[in-house]
């Protein structure tokens, strides 16, 4: 039996699956899958935060900073342009914006978007300024 994929399709920017079925429905199949399989690690994790929010919390905002300064030094020893230090404004900012919700003391559900925000954004500029 010799599969050769025809299409290829990129679902969610995570996942690469190949259609060797020809059915018009696959990608969109997989897709759903995928999807929910993310959803259902987002609302586990959201209940797990409400359960425990006070150390969520605390946990947070040291994983929040770390992570920040971790990126804050990378893009200040690529150099000292202002594209630097907007890349190190933009980081400080998200990360600041994650404290200031705990501390406001805003609903579960909007700091732990804010943390997913603030861990994505310091990961992304860290990756950016390691090469």
């Amino acid at each position: 039996m010799n599969l050769k994929p025809e299409r290829i399709y990129i679902l969610s920017g995570l996942f690469l699956a190949y259609d060797f079925t020809h059915k018009p429905g696959f990608a969109h199949a997989v897709n759903l899958i995928s999807n929910q399989k993310i959803m259902k690690l987002y609302n586990n994790l959201l209940r797990d935060f409400k359960e425990l929010s006070l150390a969520h919390y605390a946990l947070g905002i040291i994983a929040s900073s770390c992570l920040g300064s971790v990126a804050a030094m990378l893009i200040l020893m690529k150099g000292h342009t202002l594209f630097d230090m907007f890349q190190l404004f933009i980081v400080v900012s998200v990360c600041m914006g994650y404290n200031a919700l705990v501390l406001a003391q805003f609903k579960p559900k909007i700091i732990f978007n804010s943390l997913l925000i603030s861990l994505a954004t310091s990961a992304i500029f860290i990756i950016i300024n390691i090469f």
